[in-house]
């Protein structure tokens, strides 16, 4: 008769409220980056939740993962990363073709045998190095991968953070107890 009906439950809205649910999608980021003196490599991270992920050295595709339903992947690269100073991107492509991009690239160091990574001879066991670096200036590097067993010292500097705008310098490393 002349009574209105409230609308179904899947269509009501609340006034001021976006029609659809915002979706903030997962970019795509390193977690773990763990390579050998060998080169040989361990990659991880999250993504999207069933995403396709290719990890790229370069212009070069090292390798590729599917994110499980948690967003988690594992990458295990066939070929060893060659000694010297690489960069690793990531990106991301979802059920529906859309490729997302790390905020971050991954600089790697491998050092040559017999020398450490400031190419260095050493005789002692090297190791290498690899930093989170943020594509833009708004958070500092993160290490990934300390070097381990250079020297003797007991003493070392493992990183050095400028702050946001280089106003602040944080030192970190590791030193005997006490």
């Amino acid at each position: 008769l002349g009574s209105q009906s409230a609308p179904p439950p899947e269509t009501a809205r609340i006034p001021g409220a976006p029609a659809k649910p915002s979706f903030d999608p997962v970019k795509p980021s390193f977690d773990i980056v763990r390579v050998n003196p060998l080169g040989d490599t361990v990659i991880a991270g999250r993504a999207q939740p069933n995403s396709g992920i290719t990890v790229m050295q370069g212009d070069k595709v090292i390798g590729r993962a599917r994110a499980d339903r948690r967003g988690e992947w594992v990458l295990i690269p066939q070929t060893p990363i060659s000694p010297g100073t690489h960069t690793l991107t990531i990106v991301s492509r979802g059920a529906d073709g859309t490729e997302m991009s790390s905020d971050q690239n991954v600089v790697v160091v491998v050092p040559d045998r017999g020398k450490d990574v400031a190419g260095s001879a050493t005789s002692g066991q090297t190791g290498s190095l690899a930093l989170a670096v943020p594509k833009k200036g708004d958070s500092a590097p993160v290490v990934l991968q300390m070097l381990g067993g250079i020297g003797n010292a007991g003493l070392s500097l493992d990183a050095i953070d400028y702050g946001n705008n280089g106003e602040n310098v944080l030192l970190s490393g590791r030193a005997p107890p006490g």
